[in-house]
């Protein structure tokens, strides 16, 4: 038996293509516009790390230290820079927002690390800085990039932050190799 179409079924057929094709370009469109979100998302982040800050000062101080090479051995040197400190409340960790709890706040130190060599180096800033304590007491950072790898012929832009009192406005930074010397760094926060 054949079946007659009524012509009426095959218009409101065409119109429910029709609007099922805008609703699924409609969420097509949705669907991408969340996937460029996170991107998005980064940037407010920053904003709201870098709005936190308390105080800065600038350093500017130079040191010299031995770097290792891709299989480990010591070859040549690179040039630490201390650019600058901040006490902020609040510090970007792994592309997320960190905040300072029960009174404390961040000190980080902004590093440049230059190397002029046309190999990598390998290095490990955490090693060279210690805050000294009000009880004499020698502190490594709390938060660091662990090894950073200075590509050759350039610098490197890191930071090592440490945790410390609100309302504390003077730091003493101990710099050098962990067998070494120490130079002593006073930074002040007016």
């Amino acid at each position: 038996m054949k079946r007659i179409r009524n012509p009426k079924m095959i218009a409101l057929s065409g119109k429910v293509k029709l609007g099922l094709l805008v609703v699924g370009a409609v969420l097509l469109l949705v669907l991408v516009l969340r996937a460029r979100r996170p991107s998005q998302v980064a940037a407010p982040a920053q904003q709201a790390a870098e709005n936190t800050q308390i105080a800065s000062t600038t350093v500017d101080q130079s040191f010299y230290f031995p770097a290792l090479n891709a299989q480990a051995e010591e070859d040549g040197e690179v040039n630490l820079l201390i650019k600058d400190a901040q006490l902020t409340s609040e510090i970007i960790v792994q592309g997320k927002p960190a905040q300072a709890r029960n009174h404390k706040v961040f000190l980080v130190i902004n590093l440049e690390i230059e190397n002029s060599d046309t190999e990598s180096k390998f290095v490990k800033p955490t090693d060279w800085i210690r805050m000294l304590g009000d009880d004499g007491k020698k502190y490594a950072p709390d938060v660091h990039s662990g090894v950073v790898e200075v590509q050759p012929i350039s610098t490197k832009i890191t930071r090592v932050a440490f945790v410390v009192p609100e309302g504390k406005r003077q730091f003493s930074l101990l710099v050098g190799e962990l067998k070494g010397e120490k130079q002593s760094v006073t930074l002040n926060f007016e």
